[in-house]
């Protein structure tokens, strides 16, 4: 397969990066060799996911015939900063020790003794096609040495050129070596495919798929995150209709409202997209091991929004519905598109001019992609008053401060945010008088 003028430019440039040019002619000047590996090269034909302009390197794997002992002891006296970090597996860290964000995840080739699904024994070895051999899709075995020449053993470039996800040799005998392999097929089925997913592939993915039990809720999420982020896709739906979802949450997946969300246009977040692909988010989380802002964040898009809005007075009942603490403002619009979405609600593009917009929208289910927008936009405003404006009146901390402060805020809030600090004072140190307190 011939390859073409930006593919070429892309793996040149990627040759020509500092750290790893260092790094080819160290590990060579030891009598052993190094080269890219998997998603480097195949991002670099895709022109997916390096960034080869600069040094701002991420994602970058190689793979080595030295065992990792035998690399650290050279890379270290070449002046790079080593790390062990999978030394048990044969791998190292490799930096560049101006820059901490500048490094290579540098691998001994290996074979697997054994495997249990979740943990392999390896051995180490210098046979490049028994490290291939042992990889889990065709487009992921691809090696990329210093002078640019480009092994597939498997035919991977071909497979990812036509959009073909694919499994290297036996399906079933990939997936027993690490179960997880079943979610990585499908996001990368919505990454890369634009064919029917593999029927192999699906048939021994159907047959393993109780062993996803056994998995980590930590590794399933991060396939998880990346299988949802492209939106709706074949890979999703695959992993539906294999019955994969129903191995990670009792209920399964809602596709549909995913797919009505996601129709919106916007990047949906990882909170709504599971809020909305879920009824019982809380078990989704303990599964996933989530984080607690993430959990916060689904917590909040799930609770139900207590007003309607309208035109007139959208804003005020937006200041209600606001989120807090670390939860980022544009929440509040895909909270409303999550509960319009739950509703089975419509989505239309710009049903209503803002003008006629209908108050009842929540009884009607209907979607407005105006109110959305102008949710995604809007930016609270600044409650003017605090506890130190009504110390200057001569009122202590406390439970009364803390209720003129609530009724002060209603009435500013009922006012369409117009009153102003000087305003609330006034009716506040008025009241204070007639009931016969103190006014510095």
């Amino acid at each position: 397969m011939t390859a073409s003028l930006h593919e070429t430019a892309r793996l040149a440039a990627l040759l020509k990066l500092e750290l790893p040019q260092r790094i080819f002619t160290t590990i060579a000047d030891a009598g052993g060799e190094a080269r890219f590996v998997g998603g480097v090269v195949r991002d670099a034909l895709t022109g997916r996911g390096v960034e080869t302009s600069g040094e701002k390197i991420t994602d970058l794997d190689m793979a080595m015939t030295l065992p990792p002992d035998a690399a650290t002891t050279v890379l270290t006296a070449a002046g790079l900063r080593v790390l062990p970090t999978g030394i048990d597996h044969g791998t190292v860290t490799v930096f560049d020790r101006r820059d901490d964000r500048v490094k290579v995840e540098l691998t001994t080739l290996r074979q697997d003794l054994d495997t249990d699904g979740r943990h392999a024994v390896v051995e180490f070895s210098q046979d490049w096609a028994a490290d291939a051999a042992r990889r889990d899709f065709t487009f992921n075995s691809m090696y990329l040495a210093a002078d640019g020449t480009l092994f597939d053993p498997f035919d991977g470039r071909a497979d990812l050129a036509a959009g073909r996800v694919r499994f290297i040799g036996d399906a079933a005998t990939r997936l027993k070596e690490d179960y997880l392999r079943m979610l990585r097929f499908f996001r990368f089925q919505a990454r890369f495919g634009t064919t029917a997913p593999d029927p192999m592939a699906l048939s021994a993915i159907a047959d393993a798929k109780p062993h996803l039990a056994r998995i980590s809720g930590e590794r399933i999420a991060r396939e998880l995150a990346g299988l949802v982020a492209p939106g709706p896709s074949s890979g999703l739906m695959a992993m539906v209709d294999t019955g994969v979802d129903k191995m990670i949450i009792t209920e399964g997946f809602r596709l549909a409202r995913f797919e009505k969300l996601s129709a919106i246009g916007h990047d949906v977040p990882l909170a709504a997209a599971y809020t909305a692909l879920v009824d019982d988010h809380d078990a989704l989380a303990r599964r996933l091991k989530s984080s607690g802002k993430l959990r916060a964040e689904m917590a909040y898009l799930a609770a139900p929004m207590a007003g309607r809005f309208s035109t007139e007075d959208w804003p005020q009942k937006a200041w209600a519905e606001q989120p807090t603490g670390a939860i980022a403002p544009m929440m509040l619009a895909w909270r409303y598109a999550v509960q319009m979405v739950k509703a089975g609600a419509a989505l239309e593009q710009n049903m209503f001019d803002q003008n006629m917009f209908d108050q009842n929208m929540f009884d009607q289910n209907m979607f407005d992609r105006g109110m959305f927008d102008r949710l995604m936009a809007w930016q609270a405003p600044e409650f003017p008053l605090q506890g130190r404006h009504l110390m200057a009146l001569g009122v202590a901390p406390g439970a009364e401060m803390g209720m003129m402060l609530k009724n002060a805020e209603a009435q500013w809030v009922d006012s369409g945010f117009a009153l102003s600090r000087e305003d609330l004072l006034a009716g506040i140190g008025t009241k204070k008088l007639d009931a016969g307190g103190a006014k510095s």
